[in-house]
């Protein structure tokens, strides 16, 4: 139990997530070292606190070092084309896959754009894709409503953003605003509308429920995971992507 406990924290620690997703990514300990400090802002004189970590992490059989070179516990590392089924369970290792496999696609500096909350709802959408789809669809929905929320108040738009409701009128605020395209409104609008079909007990036409299925939760996740990827990169670089 206590074991258990320490691990799970050491995983939420970001310093060491985001190590962590370096080596998934196929960096050595060093580069991703490196980038993490950049990522997280760490000082040069800290960076001897990263070999505490490594060691922690290769006790507690969350990293292990072979050769010299340290490496993902298999356990741990996600599979490059892995989702829903692959990872349902509530353990720690179920839990840094998902978290590493959402890094990996969202890339690291959109998922560290995001809070820690909204990090563990991204990562919990994906392990419930397969046995609660709705709980999946509520929380990319979730994720994406508060990761619109934070940019309109880092663009001076908290009071306008207090008026909105949901991801979909945020998206709409911060377009006309010209902080994101109006193609980017419409890949929010895909995760408003499956998270705004599971919300409603009867709709409002039918009045029948709409069944979420697996598929529809993949759907929403991976809207969500594109709509971020593709705002950070246009915020940040200009590019557009989907």
């Amino acid at each position: 139990m206590v074991r258990q406990a320490i691990r799970r924290a050491l995983v939420a620690y970001r310093p060491f997530e985001v190590l962590c997703e370096g080596l998934a990514l196929g960096e050595s300990a060093t580069e991703a070292i490196r980038k993490a400090s950049v990522i997280l802002g760490i000082e040069k004189s800290d960076l001897d606190r990263f070999d505490f970590l490594i060691k922690l992490g290769v006790d507690l059989s969350l990293l292990r070092e072979v050769d010299g070179v340290v490496e993902l516990a298999p356990e741990v590392t996600p599979a490059a084309t892995a989702h829903g089924p692959f990872i349902t369970s509530n353990d720690v290792e179920s839990e840094v896959k998902s978290r590493l496999y959402v890094a990996g696609r969202i890339g690291r500096d959109a998922f560290n754009a995001l809070d820690d909350r909204d990090r563990g709802l991204l990562a919990s959408s994906l392990l419930s894709i397969s046995a609660k789809p709705s709980e999946a669809v509520e929380q990319a929905g979730q994720t994406t409503e508060n990761y619109l929320r934070e940019l309109c108040g880092k663009r001076g738009l908290a009071a306008e953003a207090a008026k909105q409701n949901g991801a979909g009128q945020l998206a709409s605020l911060l377009a006309s605003k010209g902080i994101i395209h109006s193609h980017q409104v419409k890949l929010v609008d895909t995760v408003g509308a499956l998270r705004n079909a599971k919300v409603h007990h009867k709709d409002k036409k039918t009045l029948v429920p709409w069944q979420i299925t697996e598929e529809g939760a993949l759907a929403s996740f991976f809207a969500a995971v594109t709509a971020i990827k593709s705002i950070e990169s246009y915020l940040n670089t200009g590019s557009q992507i989907l």
